[in-house]
């Protein structure tokens, strides 16, 4: 799956919260998506993004989130067309401790 993705990444920012976006939680990835995202007045790396059919979807469904917008977004929305992938994506079983035991509090 990487040879198809490439090896264009660039890390745009950190959310630490939900972002916008229903497909952000499907148990499969591997979809082209519309990402947009907005910066925060505390800096670089912070940032809100997520995915939306425009930029006015975007705005609206974050100012009616009150947990983003406490997070004080700035500027504009930038606009990126991205491949979300997640882990349920690949293929690990080949991977030496591929199969190793998860050790994270549930």
């Amino acid at each position: 799956m990487l040879a198809q993705l490439g090896t264009n990444f660039e890390r745009i920012g950190e959310l630490q919260d939900y972002p916008i976006g229903e497909v952000l939680y499907l148990d499969n990835g591997n979809l082209e998506l519309d990402v947009y995202y907005m910066e925060t007045k505390s800096g670089w790396p912070w940032v809100i993004l997520g995915t939306a059919n425009s930029e006015s979807e975007f705005l609206t469904q974050l100012n009616d989130d009150e947990d983003l917008l406490r997070l004080d977004p700035i500027g504009e929305p930038k606009h990126i067309k991205a491949t979300f992938v997640i882990e349920n994506d690949f293929d690990f079983s080949e991977i030496e401790n591929g199969n190793a035991k998860d050790l994270r509090p549930e």
